[in-house]
């Protein structure tokens, strides 16, 4: 299988300097601040493998900042389908080469059309000063109503104290089954439990996946990095992603040690789910949804990094 480095679009100002793959889905494979010389994405730990439609998420590289669409992925038998449907694993837009539409120095417009099911996909991302700005615009192109699944999943670096603040109205999660973090039998519990340490990196060698069962009203969550001075400031639009998840791994899956903050549309990372809880927003035939986010990174003085509220 071949890992050859992709060909890559580069933006840049006078602070960040961004890199996109526009033929894996138009990643966003690096983030970084040109005067702190900070990398804030996860880098593959063994490259760039070929991308194939279809083909599982644990195949690929697991790097960088993928979009997530139509679904996390499984067979869907509900009533938004004539018949069973098989939906790629984390959706088709990872694997699909995206055409650039235009690009300057500091800004590219991509676009695809989807495989699986029909829209077009377009997605624009903008430098300004220390934000990377992406906006999504789907379009369903056909004669049925398209369920909105779109996941944000931005693969983070973890470092040793990194730790984490979430909306303060989000306080109750839920832990999805097969995680090794925490207990089975807290697989539902609040964000604040005594008994783990939900805004700090679990355990070595596990993983951890939850969803805040209430949805988000300030789309806010920061990633701090006390010991490089720096912290990484996700904003999202609650009215197109309401429902955030948190994915974590301190070498659980594949040895890797990231974690990605994951506002989405709905709830939670399958169709199946969402329609079982009435949360699968639906794009009308011929209508459009937009989706808002923007990642800041940001310098910061160590003692703004005081995380003595939360339990260590």
């Amino acid at each position: 299988m071949s890992h050859a480095m992709p060909e890559a679009l580069c933006l840049e100002n006078e602070v960040l300097s961004v890199r996109i793959l526009p033929g894996r889905g138009g990643k966003v494979a690096s983030l970084y601040s040109k005067r702190e010389q900070f990398e804030l994405l996860y880098q593959p730990l063994h490259g760039y493998p070929a991308l194939q439609a279809g083909m599982p998420f644990s195949a690929g590289d697991a790097s960088g900042f993928d979009d997530v669409f139509p679904s996390m992925g499984e067979v869907y038998r509900g009533a938004l389908a004539e018949r069973p449907l098989v939906l790629p694993d984390h959706g088709e837009i990872w694997t699909t080469a995206m055409a650039v539409e235009d690009a300057s120095s500091h800004a590219a417009a991509l676009l695809a059309q989807g495989k699986v099911l029909p829209y077009a996909y377009r997605k624009h991302i903008q430098l300004d000063g220390r934000t990377l700005k992406l906006r999504i615009h789907i379009r369903n192109t056909g004669d049925r109503p398209l369920p909105l699944m779109w996941v944000c999943h931005c693969l983070m670096r973890l470092e040793k104290d990194t730790w984490f603040d979430f909306p303060k109205e989000c306080r109750r999660i839920f832990c999805l089954p097969g995680c090794t973090y925490p207990s089975a039998s807290a697989l539902e519990t609040a964000i604040d439990h005594p008994a783990y340490r939900f805004h700090h990196a679990p355990p070595e060698g596990r993983m951890m996946k939850f969803y805040f069962r209430d949805p988000a009203v300030m789309g806010h969550c920061t990633a701090h990095y006390p010991a490089s001075g720096m912290k990484a400031e996700m904003r999202f639009d609650t009215d197109s992603l309401p429902w955030l998840g948190f994915w974590i791994t301190t070498g659980g899956y594949r040895g890797e040690k990231n974690f990605a903050f994951e506002p989405a549309s709905a709830y939670y990372d399958t169709w199946t789910e969402a329609e079982k809880h009435n949360r699968l927003p639906l794009i009308e035939p011929g209508r459009d949804a937009r989706i808002g986010l923007d990642i800041s990174l940001l310098p910061v003085r160590q003692g703004d990094m005081d995380c003595s509220s939360f339990s260590k």
